[in-house]
């Protein structure tokens, strides 16, 4: 088997339909840093049941400040100062 034989064999199941320009390798860049900046901003989710377990209020102190998280018997949940 020649070496071209075989980089065509190696190679035969990533064949592209057409030659990729330097506009699409571009756009394709930009997706990925996009991807990229999407999972680092990402924010954690938490679920409310989580934060109240078995009450229907809870109290977060941020920047020194408290607030409180509570749950109506609507089950909506609103944070007061």
């Amino acid at each position: 088997m020649t070496e071209k034989t075989r980089e065509e064999t190696k190679y035969s199941k990533c064949k592209l339909t057409e030659e990729p320009t330097s506009k699409s390798i571009q756009e394709l860049a930009v997706k990925k840093e996009e991807n990229i900046n999407n999972v680092r901003n990402q924010a954690k989710t938490i679920y409310s049941h989580e934060l109240l377990q078995e009450g229907n209020e809870v109290f977060v102190l941020h920047n020194g400040d408290h607030y409180r998280l509570r749950c109506t018997r609507n089950r909506k949940l609103i944070l007061t100062k």
